[in-house]
């Protein structure tokens, strides 16, 4: 399918947007379609400041959630690709005191196990709720968290190992995972309003406050407090994540710029 045909089959987009919108009861959001050709759609709709009709826009910076999970196994590929680190390596080869509840997992967990959720281990939501330690506290805590399956016995979702996943490279590598995202693939794909914290967010004039749906009414809520480790703590635009969907259909075509960081270690 070529790019005029597409756009062509978006010509109700912006009507579809708007009534799921109201629907949702979303007070603003940011919609990006990326062809293998390039982006042929790209807007904000509503607001995302509600009290002050500020209007969103392909800037506006939102919280992406569990979006982060792929920029952490994007580098640890790329990591893997420069032979700093192996997907079946045990992770307890390189940092030797690392512990779980379970002895085979504490023996054989690999980076490959976390990125497809097989450790056994459920999401441990409760450690989400007030995350008032870090990532390097929190994985101090695996060893009295029990897991609810066996290990590698079945794809379980799991928030509270992914969140490890950041920590144990910084522990590696040397370096935070944070950077390497911002180096490896933020800066060369020109993802230019996407950073890590709340505070960071916050400090710009074009982020989209958050909302929650109570008595059929949107109301402004607080911002939660930010994620530990890198399960879920970025923070992006949709032309951000446009480029960074773009980047993923050609398969890394900027990867070349990014690799000279990694061998810089």
């Amino acid at each position: 399918m070529e790019k005029s045909e597409v756009s062509a089959k978006l010509q109700n987009i912006e009507k579809i947007i708007e009534q799921t919108m109201q629907s949702w009861k979303t007070p603003g959001v940011a919609v990006a379609v990326v062809h293998k050709e390039g982006l042929v759609y790209c807007s904000g709709f509503g607001y995302r400041d509600k009290a002050e009709q500020l209007p969103v826009d392909t800037e506006t910076v939102f919280a992406i959630g569990s979006s982060t999970k792929p920029f952490i196994t994007t580098v640890l590929a790329m990591l893997v690709n420069e032979g700093k680190m192996k997907w079946d390596t045990p992770i307890k080869q390189y940092v030797p005191d690392f512990r779980m509840h379970d002895e085979a997992a504490t023996k054989q967990l690999t980076f490959r196990d976390i990125a497809c959720h097989r450790s056994g281990m459920p999401s441990h939501q409760f450690m989400f709720v007030e995350a008032n330690m870090t990532a390097g506290e929190w994985i101090l805590c695996l060893p009295d968290l029990e897991p609810n399956l066996p290990f590698r016995y079945a794809f379980q979702y799991s928030n509270l190992m992914f969140a490890q996943a950041g920590y144990l490279i910084e522990r590696i590598t040397g370096t935070p995972w944070e950077e390497w995202v911002r180096e490896l693939i933020a800066k060369p794909i020109g993802m230019a309003q996407s950073n890590f914290s709340v505070a960071e967010t916050t400090a710009g004039s074009n982020y989209a406050k958050p909302y929650a749906v109570a008595e059929n009414d949107i109301l402004e809520i607080p911002f939660t407090k930010d994620q530990p480790g890198s399960a879920r703590a970025m923070n992006a635009s949709i032309a951000d994540m446009a480029a960074w969907v773009s980047f993923q259909l050609h398969k890394g075509a900027v990867q070349a710029a990014a690799v000279a960081f990694v061998s810089g270690l």
